[in-house]
């Protein structure tokens, strides 16, 4: 969890920040961090046992790697889907109504 932490404090920090400013400041001090999660899951992930929700998470970390770091190449994009989620919620909320 101190990984995540990490970065999200990265971005409360870069939330002011012009779109440039931000990608800056991703390629300096988040680059690191995301780095150190990879190699840490590497390391778990043959240690921990099949089918169980820590190798399950770790392979679905492993799996979406690049997904999961495409904010990294623009300013804009956000760190997490938040936004997207609860502009979806309210479609479906209105269409339920």
């Amino acid at each position: 969890m101190g990984y995540f932490r990490a970065l999200f404090d990265i971005e409360r920090r870069a939330k002011d920040l012009s779109s440039a400013e931000r990608h800056a400041l991703r390629e300096a001090e988040r680059a690191p961090v995301l780095e150190a999660l990879r190699e840490w899951i590497i390391e778990i992930w043959p240690s921990a046992p099949p089918c169980r929700p820590l190798e399950v998470a770790l392979r679905y970390s492993a799996n979406r790697w690049m997904q999961r770091g495409l904010f990294m190449l623009d300013g804009d994009l956000p760190i997490d889907t938040g936004e997207a989620e609860r502009q979806h919620r309210r479609i479906v909320l209105g269409r339920k109504n």
